[in-house]
């Protein structure tokens, strides 16, 4: 749970719209060339996560994570006192993109799945609580110490946060399965196991399951991605205060609080892939209210309804691929679809910064947003009941 309060999936996705008016306005860059900087992070990202998940596998989840957790406060200090090059700002969020594939979801959700078979998605929704939490809080505290101190102060306190607080945290307190670290302390049952799961991996990789949740996911968080980086811009283009933007960002982040604390408990009991349509059913209608919505209170609702869909879909995917495929090879699956989401999560703030650029208007983006969620709950609506223990590895 801290490690992912303290991951660029949680800083960086939370606080990126507290930066982009400030820090486009200082060094006059557009705000698609300050979107650029998360599509670079998303494919760093997705090009690194065969390295690091093999490693992880090897080696051990601490291995890779303490000193990523290092590397992101340190990168994130160095933020703080750039001066206005872009090729700088995108070589910093470069090395972001490398410690989050040493960070966040991924290593978070092997270390649970290790621990937990039954109750497996209410541990899951749990233990992304602490995600939801910080992304609740940090944007308005972000916000706060921007408005009265700078952005660059805003940029040091979220460095100190996660070398303070988090990293000790981890480095003390995170302990892997009994059973995992067995497997991997032996080298005969570790290449016996890695033999298994690569054959069945590569079964599962042409399956019409991974690819529906391949699909579903992408495009989910295409959406998610560049709702919350432009959020607290697109509120302000509509004439709030940033502190205002910042509620509504806060809400939706809630919403993604509140939902794990329900949706590991649904995905257990019903047992079956279609509750995710009903999970993922309120991010269309968030979308829909801040579309058309006209006043502080509907876009206050509108960005809570957001946030319990993105919660939903959050905890889903993951526990999908440990009920169809088992967890022998989970780490490989669950980063693949990781390192495509990731991808679509750098895309999809350029695609609303390019929309915004070239229409002066978030409105064609918001529809697209729509269209893509919909899109998701038909990808969900396909996927076939989940296999019986016995065909899992």
């Amino acid at each position: 749970m801290v490690a992912q309060m303290a991951s660029p999936a949680c800083l960086i996705n939370g606080t990126f719209g507290v930066f982009l008016v400030p820090v486009t306005q200082e060094f006059g860059w557009s705000r698609s060339q300050f979107s650029l900087g998360m599509m670079i992070l998303a494919w760093t990202t997705a090009l690194s996560f065969p390295l690091t998940g093999r490693l992880m596998d090897r080696h051990g989840v601490r291995a890779l994570l303490v000193p990523g957790m290092f590397l992101f406060g340190a990168t994130l200090g160095a933020l703080a006192i750039m001066p206005g090059s872009l090729a700088l700002f995108y070589f910093l969020f470069c090395i972001i993109g490398i410690s989050a594939a040493c960070t966040g979801p991924v290593p978070a959700s092997k270390v649970i799945a290790g621990w937990f078979t039954k109750r497996r998605g209410t541990a899951l929704a749990l233990s992304g609580f602490g995600l939801a939490f910080a992304t609740a809080f940090l944007p308005a505290i972000s916000q706060g110490i921007a408005a009265h101190y700078g952005w660059r102060s805003a940029f040091v306190a979220l460095a100190a946060y996660i070398l303070i607080v988090g990293l000790p945290v981890v480095y003390f307190a995170l302990h892997e399965s009994p059973a995992i670290v067995t497997r991997r302390l032996d080298p005969h049952r570790l290449k016996a196991s890695l033999i298994v799961a690569g054959d069945f991996a590569k079964a599962a990789v042409l399956s019409l399951e991974l690819r529906l949740c391949l699909a579903a996911s992408v495009l989910f968080v295409l959406v998610s991605s560049g709702m919350f980086a432009h959020l607290i811009a697109l509120l302000g283009d509509r004439g709030f205060a940033s502190s205002d933007a910042a509620e509504v960002v806060a809400c939706a982040a809630a919403g993604i609080g509140v939902a794990r604390l329900y949706e590991g408990f649904v995905l257990d009991y019903f047992g079956t892939p279609r509750v995710a349509i009903v999970l993922c059913l309120p991010s269309l209608v968030g979308i829909l209210m801040l579309h058309y919505g006209s006043s502080f209170t509907l876009y206050l609702v509108g960005g809570l309804l957001f946030g319990l869909g993105v919660g939903g879909e959050i905890t889903f995917i993951p526990y999908a691929l440990s009920q169809y495929f088992g967890v022998g090879h989970f780490t490989r699956l669950y980063g693949m679809i990781w390192a495509a989401s990731a991808i679509a999560a750098g895309i999809g703030p350029v695609i609303f910064g390019v929309i915004f650029d070239r229409m002066h208007s978030y409105a064609v983006a918001l529809s697209f947003a729509e269209l893509a969620v919909a899109s998701t709950m038909a990808c969900l609506a396909f996927l076939p009941p989940y296999r019986p223990r016995s065909d899992r590895l």
